[in-house]
C-alpha cells in the first residue's frame, strides 16, 4: 500500500461518521452480519490454539438472516434489533424490560432465551462475518482480481494474498480491512459493530449486492457507523 494512505483508510474504520468515507468512495453499503446457528454437537474450533476451522464452519453451521429473527422474536424492523443488539453487545441490557430508541418496550429475557433455546448466536462484532468471508474474496474475483490486501485495524500490518488460496485456507481472516490492491473496492468492520461497510463505486456496489444477496442498506449522508439505527432516512425493508 502506498504511504499516504494511513490516513484514507483510517476513515474507514476510526471515524463513525460515514461522510467521511464518501469522501473517498461515491457509495457505502452497510451489510448486516448475518446470526449464526450452530448445532449443539458440532466444534467449530481446533484443538490447539482454539482458531475457527472455515471448512467445519460452513458445512456445519447455519445462517439466520435479521428478517428471521425479526419473524420469530416481534422485533418490529432492523432499525430496532440493531438498536437491541448495539445495547447488548456493548453489555448495557441489564433490566428485563427495556425501550427502544423509540419507546417501544421490549422483554430482554424473552428473545435472548429465544436465541439461546435454539442455539443462534449473535452476529459476530469487529470482525470480518464467518459466512460472508469468501463471498468478499469472491466479489474481488469477479472484477478480475487476482490478489488483496488484509490489513490490520491501525494498518501497521497489512499482507498481500492470493484470493484463490485464501478463499481455500483453513482459516478465517481475522482482520478489519480488506480491500483490492489499487483500493477500487473495499471492505471494512468497525470497533464494535456488527456489520461490514462495502465502500466502491455506485456501479460495483450494486452488481455485488445483488450477485451475493447481502442483507443491509445504503449509507446516506445521515447515517452514522455507531448509532445508525437512529436514521430515520434509511430504507431498512420494514
Amino acid at each position: 500500500m502506498k504511504e499516504n494512505d494511513e490516513l484514507k483508510w483510517t476513515k474507514v474504520i476510526d471515524i463513525p461518521e460515514v461522510p467521511n468515507l464518501i469522501l473517498n468512495y461515491e457509495v457505502v453499503y452497510l451489510i448486516l452480519h448475518p446470526f449464526m446457528l450452530i448445532p449443539k454437537h458440532i466444534d467449530i474450533y481446533t484443538e490447539e490454539n482454539r482458531k475457527i476451522i472455515k471448512k467445519i464452519f460452513n458445512e456445519n453451521v447455519v445462517k439466520v438472516s435479521w428478517n428471521e429473527i425479526l419473524e420469530k422474536t416481534g422485533i418490529k424492523n432492523k432499525r430496532a434489533l440493531g438498536y437491541i443488539l448495539h445495547k447488548y453487545l456493548q453489555g448495557r441490557i441489564a433490566e428485563s424490560n427495556f425501550s427502544d430508541f423509540e419507546g417501544v418496550h421490549y422483554n430482554n429475557e424473552e428473545i435472548f432465551d429465544y436465541l439461546g433455546n435454539q442455539n443462534i448466536y449473535t452476529p459476530s462484532e469487529g470482525s470480518f462475518p464467518k459466512f460472508l468471508e469468501n463471498d468478499f474474496l469472491n466479489s474481488f474475483l469477479d472484477f478480475g482480481y487476482k490478489e488483496a490486501y488484509i490489513c490490520s485495524e491501525f494498518l501497521d500490518e497489512y499482507e498481500l494474498v492470493n484470493i484463490k488460496e485464501q478463499i481455500n485456507d483453513d482459516y478465517i481472516i481475522t482482520d478489519r480491512i480488506l480491500c483490492t490492491p489499487d483500493e477500487r473496492i473495499a471492505y471494512g468492520v468497525y470497533w464494535d459493530g456488527y456489520f461490514t461497510l462495502l465502500c466502491s463505486e455506485k456501479e460495483i456496489v450494486k452488481k455485488i449486492v445483488k450477485k451475493y444477496n447481502f442483507e443491509g442498506f445504503y449509507c446516506t449522508e445521515k447515517t452514522t457507523v455507531e448509532e445508525w439505527y437512529e436514521d430515520t432516512g434509511l430504507d431498512l425493508q420494514v
